[in-house]
């Protein structure tokens, strides 16, 4: 008599390469998800100009792999840059006069990324649910190990 052998081995396999397509997809689901998109910081953009303060005080951290650490606070009255502090050093890379010139940095980053030949970037952003402002933005570059992240901190003038 022939002896039967167990196939019971093959589900065992079928079902962790399934587990493992499955956790996959989800992770890249999830990585696209997070993307900005010009949909996105347009909406953002949008509530800023609907329901953003005219005066306020910005304060940021730009952090980017390879450099110091930049600071900067920006007393911003009436929608324009009044005055700005001495925190930031001489050299620096970034220089943003307001929550509009945020907007336009990222705008670009975005419009750079969609040229053709441009390295592959991902930009990730967080934006304040009742007025819009950026709170924090990353872009990296994995071909170029580039990382550049942006916190800002808003403060809305009492009068």
């Amino acid at each position: 008599m022939k002896k039967r052998t167990s196939k019971r081995w093959l589900w065992f396999f079928a079902i962790l390469v399934v587990l493992t397509a499955l956790g996959a997809g989800l992770e890249l689901w999830f990585n696209l998800s997070q993307q900005l998109k010009p949909e996105r910081l347009a909406e953002a953009r949008r509530l800023w100009n609907e329901k953003g303060p005219r005066d306020y005080t910005l304060e940021y951290t730009i952090n980017q792999k390879g450099r110091d650490l930049e600071e900067g606070i920006v007393h911003v009255r009436q929608g324009g840059a009044s005055t700005t502090s001495d925190r930031l050093p001489k050299t620096r890379a970034y220089q943003f006069e307001s929550v509009e010139a945020v907007f336009e940095h990222m705008e670009k980053d975005l419009e750079a990324d969609r040229q053709p030949g441009s390295p592959r970037s991902f930009i990730t952003a967080t934006f304040d649910r009742n007025d819009g402002h950026p709170i924090r933005y990353v872009r990296s570059v994995s071909s170029t190990r580039e990382r550049l992240e942006i916190i800002l901190r808003l403060h809305k003038r009492a009068d």
